[in-house]
């Protein structure tokens, strides 16, 4: 055979060790050098600092208007009596927009890779919950949705942490941006 390299091996010549060993699937190729192949447990989970943030606004996209829909059908006018609950949507929140800036300082650093799927997804997590704020709001006016204080602080909370993370995300990929295209215009321009 011309091109080996080229056509897939044939089952007889591929040999794989069981899917129930906790070892890494080896394969026999056609040349006989047996290729360890790691599995990854959780394939479905992103590899990169820049898609789990995505990963994370996506499921923040969903799980707000979920969370506020389930509240209103389990109890519409519920008012914490522990002083403490009062700051959980806060620290939720506040913990989102750590581990999203943290995320986004984290693909910053490999400004190869720019990509703007993250400015997006910000951008359509800021919409959802700021959309869901104004619908609630529209339909609380009309007095078809009972808004409790505790829903009022869980949308400002989204609200204000999907704002910082859109303005944060922004800025970052504009300074990436321009530092990038700085960068690459004095190394064109110092050549003769």
């Amino acid at each position: 055979m011309k091109y080996a390299f080229l056509s897939t091996p044939s089952p007889s010549t591929t040999k794989k060790v069981p899917a129930m060993t906790t070892q890494p699937a080896r394969t026999l190729n056609e040349v006989g050098v047996i290729a360890a192949t790691h599995r990854r447990p959780f394939r479905f989970l992103p590899r990169t600092a820049d898609d789990w943030s995505c990963f994370l606004a996506g499921h923040c996209a969903w799980l707000v208007p979920l969370w506020l829909i389930g509240a209103y059908l389990w109890n519409p006018a519920y008012e914490p009596i522990r002083p403490w609950v009062w700051s959980v949507p806060w620290a939720m929140a506040f913990c989102y927009f750590a581990g999203q800036v943290m995320l986004l300082l984290k693909s910053a650093e490999r400004s190869e890779q720019i990509g703007m799927k993250d400015m997006l997804w910000s951008l359509i997590t800021f919409v959802t919950a700021f959309g869901m704020t104004l619908i609630l709001l529209v339909l609380w006016q009309q007095g078809a949705y009972r808004m409790g204080a505790f829903t009022g602080t869980c949308l400002t909370a989204f609200v204000f942490a999907t704002a910082l993370e859109l303005a944060a995300t922004a800025w970052v990929r504009f300074l990436v941006n321009r530092r990038t295209f700085v960068a690459a215009g004095a190394t064109s321009d110092s050549q003769p």
